[in-house]
């Protein structure tokens, strides 16, 4: 461990503040500059793609929904048509 640790070089954190352990600033100055910057293989990641699912027009809760619709106007629709008729009655005996 002693050996690893005299051929370690240690930058101190803060510049101006080197701490106990961190290399002197001598062996700072000897230390060569790398000409190029260390890249390390990164594996391309293609996301899952998604199945698409087709959903049916009409589920049983559309049904069931527009069953429940049409038992509750049946008596509105039922109405607008008696009315719809008398206008029209009333609409064709104005013409002639």
């Amino acid at each position: 461990m002693k050996k690893y640790r005299a051929n370690l070089i240690l930058f101190p954190r803060r510049a101006g503040h080197p701490r106990k352990g961190d290399s002197s600033a001598a062996e700072l100055s000897k230390v060569e500059q790398q000409e190029h910057p260390q890249t390390v293989g990164v594996a391309k990641f293609h996301a899952p793609k998604a199945k698409k699912v087709e959903q049916p027009k009409t589920t049983s809760f559309t049904v069931l929904r527009r069953a429940r619709a049409d038992a509750r106007l049946v008596g509105k629709r039922k109405k607008r048509a008696a009315a719809r008729a008398e206008a029209e009655k009333l609409k064709a005996k104005s013409e002639s």
